[in-house]
């Protein structure tokens, strides 16, 4: 014979304990696969926000050497603020890298040189270190 579900009398309204813990256990796989790729997605923009950055500081500095060093890059970055005889500065301010460091600039040669940023671990020379990687001509 067909059982069939007895509707709920007012005293039993309400969700039973194992439908509660049903929907925890949902609610927390879907927070064990979220949360590690909100890391990795905001690491990335991160990276993505430093490389821009080292390529518009690169732009900047090339205008700077071409109009006012002879078409040497400026020794440090800070030159990029200072302001000309009319008041005006190619930036208000130098920008700082998404973890809170300053950008640098690193000269090979007149030609070649790029901005860099060190990264999350604020180190110089290791693998995290984001750069503009440019060679002017």
């Amino acid at each position: 014979m067909n059982k069939t579900l007895r509707p709920r009398r007012p005293h039993e309204a309400g969700f039973t304990l194992i439908e509660i813990m049903v929907v925890l256990l949902i609610i927390g796989l879907i927070v064990s696969i979220v949360v590690p790729n909100l890391d990795y997605i905001l690491g990335d923009a991160n990276a993505r926000t430093a490389k821009t950055n080292c390529l518009q500081l690169h732009e900047t500095a090339s205008l700077y050497a071409k109009l006012k060093n002879g078409n040497r890059p400026p020794e440090d970055l800070t030159v990029l603020t200072q302001k000309n005889e009319k008041g005006e500065a190619l930036l208000t301010e130098l920008p700082r890298d998404p973890w809170g460091n300053e950008y640098k600039i690193v000269i090979d040669t007149p030609t070649k040189w790029k901005v860099i940023s060190f990264g999350p671990d604020g180190n110089e020379n290791t693998e995290d270190d984001i750069s503009s990687v440019t060679e002017e001509k």
